[in-house]
């Protein structure tokens, strides 16, 4: 019971998740879609380039600038420390 009250003792949590539904719910079709796809590697591929075009939309970065830099900067990228 006291998980549940707990918006009470905080003014900043909301007790409204319509925005973290709303969110989901792309996600949610799109996983249905890969149920479709050829194969496991596809799907993720797919699921890759998804999730990179979700993160751009969110942080509100153009996806083709966002690429590019991408594409550009990852041989210099130091991946032990991702």
């Amino acid at each position: 019971m006291g998980a549940l009250l707990a918006y009470l003792k905080d003014s900043q949590l909301k007790i409204d998740n319509k925005q973290i539904d709303n969110a989901s719910r792309s996600i949610s079709i799109v996983w249905k879609n890969y149920l479709f796809s050829r194969s496991h590697d596809e799907a993720q591929r797919a699921a890759i380039i998804y999730t990179f075009f979700t993160i751009c939309k969110k942080q509100k970065v153009n996806p083709f600038q966002g690429l590019n830099h991408t594409l550009k900067n990852i041989k210099s990228i130091n991946h032990n420390n991702l």
